[in-house]
Parts: C-alpha cells; structure tokens; sequence
C-alpha cells in the first residue's frame, strides 16, 4: 500500500471510528518520514496537516495529498 492508499485508510478511520484517527495519524507521519520526506519542514508540514483535520478537513487533505 502506497502513502496515498494509507492516507485514504486514515481518512477512512477518521470517519469511522474517530477515537482512532491520533493513532492513525502517526502511524501515516511514521511512514512519510522514513518514506517521502526531505526535510523537517516537510514533516512538520504533514504533522500540522493532521493537527487541523477537524477544523479545516479540506484544506488538511489538500496539504496531504500535495505532499503525497
């Protein structure tokens, strides 16, 4: 399963049974920095992402997805 794959599974998750979003959050932010990020910047851009999924859903996806 690819980042984008476990990115939909998060969202997924966050639907279905939110007292499991965190968990699955940081597994996905586990996977990205060993996976796909450059920088420290890059990581704390996903993590901010995942930080403001439940105020701002879209905007969080959309910063997902472009670092994916």
């Amino acid at each position: 399963m690819d980042l984008g794959d476990a990115l939909a599974v998060c969202m997924a998750i966050r639907d279905a049974e939110p007292q499991r979003f965190e968990r699955a959050a940081l597994r996905w932010l586990a996977r990205y920095a060993v996976e796909q990020a450059t920088s420290v910047a890059d990581l704390r851009t996903a993590s901010e992402a995942f930080s403001t999924m439940l105020q701002r859903p879209e905007d969080a996806l959309r910063t997902l997805r472009r670092l994916v």
